[in-house]
């Protein structure tokens, strides 16, 4: 129990990292104000690049991860978010080599978020393995309430000064060496086991989570792209006042995830069927609520409730991969939903923008209003089909193993 706890401390302390490109969120709407020439989209690529580049992680995790040492996986990733995210600091006048920067975080942080899946399954068994993995959504949410608040408040000094909140990667970097075990001896059964399993393929359910995380982070990213602009644009803050406020919508969003993660075990036997359609359907009544607040209170318990369905819709996405793969295609799976979800992230304003642009006004607000539509949309489209729940159904009928007592609610 001592060893798994120490394991699980260090694979905690990986995942503050893994929502590191929302560290400079608080400051978009000033550094756009920076460079006037360059437009709001362009702006807002510096936390959707991460997402994109973090397809090129997956892509690599996937095919090195049985070979490979998770721990090296993990601490290359760290070093990368480290450089990443404070050479800006040191370079800020120059918004294409910031734009490259980002690149090399999203490296990391891609690296991170695949290979800390894949560390919980190495290293605790399997009575310990879903519990940890429901709490690290915690963390995830941590991670990021540290980011964005640290970075809004760093940011009132100046936008440069919010690249200062990576500072948290050495220490995660410090963490990791101390308290994750190497593993090359597990890696080199893995290599025997692999040449015995046959060879396997992709399923349908396995693309279809993909596309739904596609669409969740393409939609928890409006938020996170669109808060700082709508705090303007709405009249709930000046230009010398919204890095702090949207700082602490960053902030709140976060503390909803950081609080549903962790009561989140004790909710599930109630939806575990349909979470994926909780979560959707609660993202879009949120991201329609931001846009809508014309005071701050609602502003920020909106923020809140979209934040709370990360931990939601993140903690079961994998699950589901999890029961519904063999053993050998579990971290090919897990690479594929990770690509959809980092071409969620970097799409998000891209595609976002240009519908808010035909069918309304463009306008921050009216890009959360179709950001919440699309939501609710799908959450409908999931209540249809069913799916979760065929899915689910399906997997725990060829186990052996009973149902666990939350999936039979």
């Amino acid at each position: 129990m001592a060893k798994t706890t120490k394991v699980k401390a260090g694979i905690f302390s990986l995942t503050l990292l893994s929502m590191a490109s929302l560290g400079i969120t608080p400051s978009l709407s000033a550094i756009a104000q920076s460079f006037p020439d360059a437009g709001a989209t362009t702006v807002q690529m510096l936390t959707s690049i991460p997402s994109l580049i973090g397809i090129v992680a997956a892509l690599v995790i996937g095919k090195i991860a049985n070979v490979t040492p998770k721990k090296s996986i993990a601490i290359v990733g760290v070093v990368l978010v480290a450089v990443g995210g404070l050479l800006p600091y040191f370079f800020s006048s120059n918004l294409a080599f910031m734009l490259v920067c980002s690149g090399i975080l999203g490296l990391g942080v891609g690296a991170i978020t695949n290979v800390t899946q894949l560390l919980f399954t190495e290293f605790l068994p399997p009575e310990e393995r879903q519990a940890a993995m429901g709490l690290n959504t915690a963390f995830v949410s941590l991670g990021a309430m540290f980011m964005t608040m640290v970075g809004g408040f760093l940011a009132a000094g100046g936008w440069r000064n919010n690249y200062l909140v990576y500072l948290l990667a050495i220490v995660v970097l410090v963490l990791s060496l101390a308290l994750i075990p190497n593993d090359r001896d597990m890696v080199e059964a893995a290599k025997q086991d692999m040449s015995d399993a046959p060879k396997g393929k992709i399923s349908p359910s396995t693309i279809v989570v993909a596309v739904l995380g596609i669409l969740f982070l393409a939609l928890y990213n409006s938020l996170m792209n669109n808060m700082a602009m709508v705090a303007i644009t709405s009249g709930l803050a000046t230009p010398e006042t919204v890095s702090t406020v949207a700082g602490l919508a960053g902030t709140l969003a976060t503390l909803g995830g950081l609080a549903c993660g962790l009561v989140l075990g004790k909710l599930l036997p109630h939806f575990m069927k349909q979470s994926f359609l909780v979560a959707f359907g609660l993202v879009g009544v949120g991201l329609i609520l931001v846009s809508l607040a014309t005071s701050l209170p609602v502003y920020y318990v909106a923020c809140f409730l979209v934040g709370a369905t990360l931990s939601i819709f993140m903690s079961q996405a994998p699950f589901v991969l999890s029961v519904s793969n063999p053993p050998y295609m579990i971290a090919a799976s897990i690479a594929v939903y990770s690509i959809g979800t980092c071409i969620g992230g970097f799409l998000s304003p891209i595609v976002l923008n240009a519908i808010s642009g035909a069918v309304l006004d463009g306008t921050p607000a009216a890009t959360l209003r179709v950001a919440g539509v699309i939501a609710l949309v799908t959450a409908a489209i999931l209540t249809a089909t069913g799916f979760q729940k065929k899915v689910l159904d399906e997997a725990f009928a060829k186990q052996s193993a009973p149902m666990p007592a939350s999936a039979n609610e």
